[in-house]
């Protein structure tokens, strides 16, 4: 009986650790989001395969100011399979 609730109050701490830490891994990759194939990704080509991605962390990996992603720049985001 013992190892039984043990084992169940194990089972709900893990679940509960696993609901606290969501995770935004979803391993889009540039060539899919760059959906029109200019090899740069515009904030609505990035947004639109990375919902969960703000214009503030858009903004932030875009290091050179330009507007656009660059497949490296594309890389930092979260969520990408660099």
């Amino acid at each position: 009986m013992k190892k039984i609730v043990v084992a169940l109050a194990l089972s709900a701490m893990a679940s509960t650790a696993m609901a606290a830490t969501p995770s935004v891994t979803t391993g889009i990759t540039f060539k899919r989001a760059d959906t029109n194939h200019t090899g740069k990704g515009s904030w609505k080509e990035v947004h639109a395969a990375l919902p969960m991605i703000t214009l503030a962390q858009f903004k932030a990996a875009d290091k050179n100011r330009n507007g656009w992603l660059s497949i490296t720049e594309f890389d930092t985001l979260p969520g990408t399979a660099a």
